[in-house]
């Protein structure tokens, strides 16, 4: 008997992710122009949105994997 997984988010939830991900990217730029590339807000939201990029990037590869 074979299981089938299903893909951890589905297409709505990874267009949030995607919106998600745009909206960091501008947060962060605009910190970097406020603060400065080196300032701690700046770089802690450079670390939040490779993590929102990671999380995007895993669930395509599983999306791919499974269809």
């Amino acid at each position: 008997m074979f299981t089938v997984i299903q893909p951890l988010l589905g297409i709505d939830q990874q267009k949030h992710i995607e919106n998600c991900i745009e909206s960091k990217r501008q947060e962060m730029v605009n910190l970097a122009i406020t603060y400065g590339l080196l300032d701690h807000k700046t770089i802690k939201c450079s670390q939040d949105l490779d993590e929102l990029i990671n999380s995007f990037i895993e669930n395509q590869e599983k999306s791919l994997l499974f269809n």
